[in-house]
């Protein structure tokens, strides 16, 4: 079989545990399979401004940036695709939200993030993930005119207890899904959106079939994409409950799986060597 769609996630999948990767490296391979015809996406719950501080954006003007978990797709510095929720129901979830302890919210309009003054006790932890970040005194400020691609909840608790509340959100607001990843985050978006909203997007766009489509991830929010490639790939460090989404498992990020991957693609020309890594028959 030969890819025509690849997806990546970033953060424990791609990037080393201290956000670092072998940049060189994934130039020259993603150079490659763009020339081979192989359309590249970075598919990532970080918003696009917090992207470019990884990947030179000008330098792979081919690649589709999936970011805010698939909500505000860029080609070619570009807006192609931006989808969310309305601000009467970011306040709403909110205002739900702020009856637990320990939960800091972050919102995403795609190109400019928020935090409330409340929230200012996880300010440098959210910090870390925005260089486009401002405080404001309530998300009453946000105009109604706006859509929030994503809102990212900053959590001082466990994973379980982040998927525990996940699932309340779940239940309670049918207008989103809401999801764990990684380091503490818990990710809300409109049910129409999420990475897989992204893959399907494309794979229509662009003509290109599940079967010739392949993805890398390591957390829950990571699962919808994965519904839509054969080539569903979890990391070796992935939370269990998305391996066993997942057909493949490789090695870890710390050992730059996802590039030791595709160079062995690109050096043999097919995918037969993927049974290696093979974890479930589904």
């Amino acid at each position: 079989m030969t890819l025509k769609l690849i997806m990546i996630d970033l953060d424990e999948t791609l990037l080393r545990k201290n956000k670092t990767y072998d940049e060189e490296r994934f130039n020259r391979i993603s150079e490659q399979l763009i020339q081979a015809g192989v359309t590249m996406c970075i598919a990532t719950g970080n918003s696009y401004h917090k992207v470019v501080e990884y990947v030179d954006v000008e330098h792979h003007k081919n690649m589709y940036y999936a970011t805010d978990n698939g909500n505000y797709l860029v080609h070619g510095g570009q807006i192609t695709r931006a989808i969310g929720i309305t601000p009467d129901l970011l306040r709403e979830i909110a205002t739900f939200i702020d009856e637990f302890e320990g939960f800091y919210i972050q919102i995403s309009l795609g190109n400019q993030s928020y935090m409330r003054k409340v929230d200012s006790a996880g300010y440098e932890r959210i910090r870390r993930y925005n260089n486009k970040l401002e405080m404001i005194d309530s998300f009453d400020e946000i105009d109604n005119g706006h859509l929030i691609t994503k809102i990212a909840v900053m959590s001082d608790h466990s994973l379980e207890k982040n998927k525990v509340l996940a699932r309340i959100l779940n239940e309670r607001f049918e207008a989103v899904n809401a999801v764990t990843s990684g380091d503490g985050w818990i990710d809300i978006y409109t049910a129409e959106g999420g990475k897989g909203s992204a893959v399907k997007y494309l794979q229509e766009l662009l003509g290109i079939s599940p079967e010739a489509s392949m993805a890398f991830g390591d957390s829950l929010n990571d699962e919808s994409m994965m519904k839509e490639v054969l080539y569903s790939v979890a990391m070796e460090n992935a939370d269990h409950d998305l391996a066993d989404s997942c057909r493949f498992q490789v090695g870890s990020n710390e050992d730059q799986a996802v590039l030791t991957t595709l160079e062995r693609y690109i050096i043999e020309g097919n995918l037969d060597f993927m049974e290696e890594y093979r974890i479930h028959h589904i």
